[in-house]
């Protein structure tokens, strides 16, 4: 904004402009996240000789930037909204493999918000359809259980009908924060 711009009122962004402002603050924040590497050479000499072990698959690599609600035992709706909105926070808090026919027999993560609906996405269906859904989620200690059903909506969100079976995601609290631990599509 130039400074003969003020007290012309807001400026209204459009989708794209506010998309790269989007990535540029997540990019930022992850960038602000990372800590500096260190070489075997600034490990004193004791560690420098000891073996290295391999940290087993199920532990995240890396930690990336949340809110902090996000990693409350009190947050894991916070949690999910992260989850569901940014493929690097499902990188690294999914402890089982959420690709398309992977061995572990769990489905793709299905759950998204669009237009700050909760949606089911069907990658049969091209991009743009989308099923809305009804969430139940419930925590049991360091447990939480999302639930989630297709589901048609009238106009003042109300449900109208169920379609389909139910599917669950568990997550618990592990290390600190929330982790998929389980998928039943």
């Amino acid at each position: 904004m130039r400074c003969n711009d003020l007290g012309r009122g807001p400026r209204r962004l459009n989708r794209a402009a506010l998309a790269r402002m989007t990535l540029s603050a997540a990019l930022l924040a992850a960038l602000c996240a990372c800590k500096p590497m260190t070489g075997i050479r600034d490990a004193p000499p004791a560690m420098a000789d000891a073996p290295v072990e391999q940290a087993p698959a199920a532990t995240p690599p890396s930690r990336v930037a949340l809110p902090p609600e996000a990693c409350a035992r009190e947050g894991a709706w916070a949690f999910l909204e992260q989850f569901v909105r940014r493929q690097d926070v499902r990188d690294v808090f999914s402890r089982i493999d959420l690709r398309a026919g992977a061995r572990s027999g769990s489905d793709n993560f299905r759950i998204a918000l669009v237009d700050n609906r909760w949606v089911y996405v069907d990658p049969a269906l091209p991009d743009a359809q989308f099923s809305r859904v009804r969430l139940n989620g419930r925590r049991d200690g360091d447990r939480f259980v999302l639930e989630y059903v297709r589901a048609r909506f009238g106009p003042d969100d109300e449900v109208l009908a169920t379609e389909g079976a139910t599917g669950r995601y568990v997550f618990e609290f592990r290390d600190g924060c929330w982790a998929l631990t389980n998928a039943e599509p």
